[in-house]
């Protein structure tokens, strides 16, 4: 085994589990160099990570281009669209974020209870009938027949006659449909 430990994440490669001795591209510079002999072990949730980033290992990808620190922030982010827009990703990478964050020993963490899409609506009526009335029904375990409560929970009346503000702290929805 030429590392004990992925060179991404820094999670121990067990003995006799699958994991990649990447060999970096050559471009004469010292560190690749070096890193292009040696090569470097990369684990598999880290290889499908910068897979589904974009980034393929081959002869043409540097050390110097590895996004170090950035798989955490692609798994939030990814986690975040799973919930509030679907249809932009695939369940495999999903899942592939999932596992980094677990992995990471952030089992709890959950984007898209932590931030809302930014969205702001200004009357019920227009929260109904945009595209993320469905997902957030989804999200608060609600069914169609609750899409008036969730229209007034996710919307505050203001002071003035038919002025709404956008709630945008989940938490506070999520009190406000318990409330009714």
């Amino acid at each position: 085994m030429t590392d004990t430990k992925c060179y991404i994440c820094g999670h121990a490669l067990e003995e006799h589990a699958p994991y990649v001795v990447w060999h970096t591209g050559w471009d004469g510079c010292e560190e690749c160099d070096r890193d292009y002999e040696r090569g470097v072990s990369l684990c598999p949730v880290c290889i499908d990570a910068l897979a589904y980033m974009g980034m393929t290992l081959g002869g043409n990808t540097y050390l110097p281009d590895l996004p170090f620190g950035e798989v955490e922030n692609w798994a939030y982010d990814t986690l975040w669209h799973a919930v509030w827009m679907p249809d932009d990703m695939t369940v495999g990478e999903a899942e592939c974020a999932r596992d980094y964050l677990d992995r990471e020993g952030l089992k709890d963490l959950d984007p898209a209870w932590d931030s809302l899409p930014l969205r702001w609506w200004d009357t019920p009526e227009e929260f109904k009938a945009s595209e993320y009335a469905e997902p957030f029904l989804r999200r608060f375990g609600l069914d169609e027949g609750d899409l008036d409560r969730l229209a007034k929970a996710c919307l505050e009346h203001g002071d003035v006659l038919d002025d709404w503000h956008t709630v945008t702290d989940a938490r506070k929805v999520g009190e406000r449909l318990r409330k009714g």
